[in-house]
């Protein structure tokens, strides 16, 4: 693109990916498994999760940059008898802001908080649930990452 510098047009076109990522129902996020197929993968930090909130290692294993909305953007599933059900919202809506992220190659840390949409969490196995879009080769794939805490 000519009189646009390249760095700058990549970094609205993640924005724009992020952003029209984010319209999505809360039900959305559970409708597939995870996957790190495309190498995309989150772990919880040791000892920082609690009824509030948990901080992530996103590891973003791929050479291309993988684009997600913000923190506010996620889902959040309690194991109940071996199996992964949906943490019910306390309403249907919540408000977020329209920003996304660009997790380049490499480590990243980010920090969920569910207070104002699931209210405090009890004791329990869980799971915050997102999606990233990875973009290989003109090829876009999209990945569902998970990182499982544990709230005593």
């Amino acid at each position: 693109m000519r009189g646009f510098p390249q760095r700058s047009w990549k970094a609205a076109l993640c924005l724009l990916l992020a952003a029209a990522g984010m319209y999505l129902a809360a039900e959305e996020w559970f409708q597939t498994e995870r996957s790190s197929a495309a190498g995309v993968v989150m772990t919880a930090v040791e000892e920082t999760a609690g009824p509030g909130g948990v901080t992530v290692e996103v590891v973003n294993g791929t050479p291309w940059n993988a684009v997600s909305g913000n923190t506010g953007s996620f889902g959040l599933e309690k194991e109940t008898d071996g199996t992964w059900q949906p943490v019910e919202p306390l309403s249907d809506t919540f408000l977020n802001t329209t920003e996304g992220v660009c997790y380049r190659p490499g480590t990243t840390s980010a920090t969920f908080r569910w207070n104002e949409r699931y209210g405090p969490l009890p004791a329990g196995h869980y799971r915050v649930v997102k999606r990233f879009s990875v973009q290989e080769l003109g090829k876009p794939a999209d990945v569902r990452a998970a990182a499982e805490f544990t709230i005593p």
